[in-house]
């Protein structure tokens, strides 16, 4: 049973998608430029190569202290768990200047790398963070493992402020902290591309990734099992705007609200799935405050899909239910407003794995070929949209043959003219 009332819509819905989708577009634009300043030519920077022996640096940190502004440092595979104590915080690397980290290389440094075949983990084994990073700096962190971070304040895997931070497929495993298990942002520009956020917790806040008005857009992740002692399970917003394209929030907990995800600002969501958040209330979404904006989603096996707080808006447009084991207990609460659109789906959503973590469409999926076109024109894994008549819904675009394992979190690094023009699609 739904709860709560929809509001007439006054306005078209294609039109109003596609106010909404030029308004994220000049977003997405913007926030793509800003990546590729961070991404200078390669003949215009210095590397700076790092190996656990043999190279002329053997830590990241050193690295880093010598680079000058707008240099690139090259991480060899390996296992990096040197830490260093600055001032009160004490990390495996802390950054105050511009400058890229890219790992991914074997001992060669030969391009393009590779962080499947050549994994560069750094490692805080539970004294200290991974990553600190502050100033009113441009950060680029590609094909990194960030893992074992254990801090009693914030951002077990990385805390950035004031800085505008690009990670591009990494990993941010088995993170703790209190507020942003993995990952922590306050007042940054953040964009998070192709990584997987997964087995992070938080005894506050944001088990996976927390943003305080840092406005972010994140494409083709997957976030995955990461907990909350309170609110957000998988991402907690406060303030600013969120965009989502592409991703997967899975099996994420919350002992407070939005298990999926906690919202209290604007959010434009396309092509997302989000399946079985638990916790004591599991809402897959939380929206406290201002509007969300939701299109091609996928919200299946929770006991409320989403949950509208007083003052706050949720619109919908061309939404998968599910049904039978798939089906939301409550597919929505509304104390405040929610639009559902004109497409409403509940079927079997098809998964090809999903105990494994895997929630790529099978060819048996009702969720396919019933979505609406948007600027969105590529998936998860970056194949094209649609295959077919039309595109499907949530974050996974069936295509015949293998599709790639979230496991395999790294499809290899986009190569670096393309990172710096901003010329992905998300």
């Amino acid at each position: 049973m739904h709860h709560g009332f929809k509001r007439a819509r006054a306005v078209s819905w294609p039109l109003l998608i596609c106010a909404c989708l030029l308004t994220v577009g000049v977003s997405l634009l913007a926030y793509t430029r800003a990546g590729a300043q961070e991404n200078v030519h390669d003949e215009d920077v210095d590397f700076l190569d790092v190996c656990p022996a043999g190279c002329p640096y053997d830590s990241i940190q050193a690295a880093v202290d010598a680079a000058a502004p707008g240099d690139v440092v090259r991480v060899a595979v390996g296992i990096y768990t040197d830490l260093h104590a600055r001032g009160q915080v004490t990390q495996v690397v802390y950054i105050s200047k511009s400058v890229t980290i890219r790992g991914g290389y074997s001992l060669q440094f030969t391009d393009p790398p590779n962080p499947t075949a050549y994994p560069t983990v750094l490692d805080a084994r539970g004294q200290g963070r991974v990553f600190f990073i502050t100033g009113d700096i441009h950060v680029t962190l590609q094909g990194l493992r960030l893992t074992g971070g254990h801090i009693e304040g914030d951002g077990g895997g990385l805390r950035a402020s004031g800085a505008n931070v690009v990670l591009e497929q990494v990993e941010v495993r088995s993170n703790e902290a209190h507020r942003g298990g993995g990952l922590y942002f306050d007042n940054c520009q953040v964009r998070l591309w192709s990584s997987l956020v997964q087995d992070n917790q938080a005894t506050g806040n944001g088990g996976g990734l927390y943003l305080y008005n840092s406005p972010a857009v994140l494409a083709r992740n997957w976030l995955l099992d990461n907990g909350s002692g309170e609110d957000g399970g998988g991402i907690y917003m406060l303030l600013q705007h969120l965009y989502l394209a592409n991703n997967v929030i899975a099996h994420n907990r919350a002992d407070g609200r939005g298990s999926g995800i906690f919202l209290a600002g604007d959010a434009d969501m396309i092509h997302n799935t989000l399946a079985r958040n638990g916790g004591p209330a599991g809402q897959g979404l939380y929206q406290l405050s201002n509007t969300a904006r939701l299109t091609n989603t996928i919200i299946v096996d929770h006991p409320v899909g989403i949950f509208v707080a007083g003052s706050a808006t949720v619109n919908l447009e061309a939404t998968f239910w599910g049904h039978e084991t798939w089906a939301n207990g409550t597919n929505y609460i509304a104390r405040g407003t929610i639009e559902t659109g004109t497409i409403e789906i509940s079927a079997a959503p098809g998964f090809r794995a999903p105990d494994a973590g895997d929630y790529h469409l099978t060819e048996s999926s009702s969720a396919l070929d019933v979505g609406i076109q948007t600027a969105v024109t590529r998936d998860l894994d970056g194949e094209e949209r649609p295959f077919g008549p039309a595109v499907d819904m949530g974050a996974d675009e069936y295509h015949p043959g293998p599709a790639m394992q979230p496991a395999s979190y790294l499809p290899l690094i986009v190569n670096r003219r393309s990172a710096a023009t901003g010329s992905q699609d998300p």
